[in-house]
């Protein structure tokens, strides 16, 4: 979520954090607690999950965002109608 809407604002104890900064300081929290040997929380897993979600997402953006290329694409050029107004463009080109 934080990758795809970073600028996103979530309501923490009164203020608005961005969703981003949320995530970052998960991050630095998790890191402090391996380091200070904190337990009760397996802070090596939060890591480890904050690192695959963030790997998972670099890894598949390129294909999401070149679905949605093909998806306006084709909307545009007269596709298939996905509701986004592609056979109103097209009874415009008729007149």
């Amino acid at each position: 979520f934080a990758q795809l809407f970073p600028e996103r604002k979530a309501i923490i104890v009164g203020k608005p954090v961005s969703v981003q900064d949320m995530c970052l300081a998960s991050v630095v929290v998790d890191i402090m607690g391996i380091i200070m040997g904190f337990s009760g929380i397996d802070f090596a897993a939060h890591l480890g999950g904050a690192a695959f979600g963030y790997s998972y997402f670099r890894l598949i953006s390129s294909s999401l965002a070149h679905e949605r290329r093909e998806k306006r694409e084709q909307s545009r050029s007269g596709g298939k109608d996905n509701g986004s107004g592609g056979s109103l463009l097209r009874l415009l080109k008729r007149t």
